[in-house]
């Protein structure tokens, strides 16, 4: 998810993109790439990685919004 200035990785659950599938059948999740998106249900997590290869993180820790 991106504001085009800051970058956070976001995660979708099994049951988001299920829900998703669902409510819009002819649109692919892939085609929100450029679109405002309305996220009601989520939660943030914090965790420890190596910033080598996560470019999303800084100081070995990688914030994640995870999309229920």
């Amino acid at each position: 998810m991106t504001d085009n200035f800051f970058y956070v990785a976001c995660y979708f659950t099994k049951k988001a993109i299920e829900d998703f599938k669902v409510k819009y059948k002819n649109i692919n999740v892939t085609d929100l790439k450029s679109k405002i998106i309305v996220i009601t249900d989520w939660t943030l997590e914090i965790n420890r990685v190596n910033s080598a290869d996560i470019f999303t993180s800084y100081a070995g820790i990688e914030v994640r919004l995870i999309v229920n």
